[in-house]
């Protein structure tokens, strides 16, 4: 706190967005809030005090760190099921797969995404993204040895609560 107050004093500029952490008097649970820290001036222009304004952040804080928690069960269920399973945005762009994926195949991320997945799914990617509807095909995919191998394919729609797709998982047994 002295060094943001002795900082706005020396300069006049304002400090904002500091995190801090704390507990209140009558509660025992750490709180957070994020900081807004602004010179007080005089009619003269002169700064003689600085006014602080603070947002409680606690809830928010919550949340990001039970959606961490979320996502690391998530990608350990993933990367444990004897599946190669991948993740997409509502257009198809690939942004994961699990280790079995990069197992089987050898390939890394980006090669995959630079090679386009529409290759690899063909015509049933192409018309599930359009109508937003789920695949189940069977698909022979290229393993590292160089031999293609057969697989039950599944792929589905994820959707929010208004039911529009915003992204897909996909699954290859």
């Amino acid at each position: 706190v002295e060094g943001i107050v002795q900082s706005i004093m020396r300069t006049g500029d304002p400090v904002t967005g500091v995190e801090v952490a704390g507990q209140r008097a009558d509660q025992t649970d750490e709180r957070f809030w994020v900081t807004y820290w602004h010179p007080h001036r005089n009619a003269d222009g002169e700064i003689v005090g600085v006014n602080v304004a603070a947002e409680e952040i606690t809830e928010r804080k919550r949340a990001e760190a039970a959606l961490r928690a979320s996502e690391r069960q998530f990608h350990t269920l993933a990367d444990s099921i004897p599946q190669l399973v991948w993740m997409a945005d509502a257009s198809g762009a690939i942004y994961w797969f699990n280790n079995h994926w990069h197992e089987y195949t050898g390939r890394p991320f980006g090669e995959v995404n630079a090679h386009g997945w529409h290759a690899v799914l063909g015509e049933h990617w192409i018309k599930a993204l359009q109508s937003g509807t789920a695949i189940e095909a069977e698909l022979s995919l290229l393993g590292q040895d160089g031999i293609y191998r057969p697989f039950l394919t599944r792929v589905v729609p994820l959707r929010d609560a208004a039911n529009a797709v915003y992204g897909w998982i996909g699954t290859h047994i």
